[in-house]
């Protein structure tokens, strides 16, 4: 009886979040209009699964459980690193991972990453502030020459 009982708080509990789910739309991120189809956006996998979906746009990489099956063993890598870049890397691996996978622009979802503020201080040096709201910042990455 008492796991029914949980089963229905868990269940009515995703209802809820689905009937106030809105769904994005293009307008919504037309401030990415900026980059332009072979430059590529590093941003936490939620948001990248989103921007790459609604504007065809480059990312670094996704959610593990989107993308092609047979490339799983790249999908994990990059999600792994995608985390290590916002939660868990010092400045010098923050600029390894933008390196690596030629990012030129960084996008901040400050809902999805909770220490924005100081992954933004991390990057300042290397970037440029080219758009900021009270959900977003996006950055132009500055490669080292």
């Amino acid at each position: 009886f008492v796991i029914i009982i949980i089963g229905f708080f868990y269940f009515s509990e995703k209802i809820q979040y689905h009937i106030n789910w809105e769904p994005f739309t293009t307008g919504e991120f037309s401030f990415l209009n900026i980059v332009s189809e072979n430059e590529t956006v590093l941003s936490d996998p939620e948001t990248s699964l989103i921007i790459s979906g609604i504007k065809g746009i480059n990312v670094v990489g996704i959610t593990k459980n989107h993308g092609n099956p047979l490339n799983i063993n790249q999908i994990s890598i990059r999600y792994d690193e995608l985390n290590k870049f916002f939660y868990n890397s010092s400045e010098i691996e923050k600029i390894i991972i933008l390196d690596k996978y030629g990012v030129d622009y960084i996008l901040i979802n400050k809902l999805n990453t909770k220490n924005f503020k100081n992954i933004s201080t991390q990057i300042h040096n290397k970037s440029e502030l080219k758009y900021e709201s009270i959900t977003y910042n996006l950055y132009r990455y500055q490669h080292e020459i």
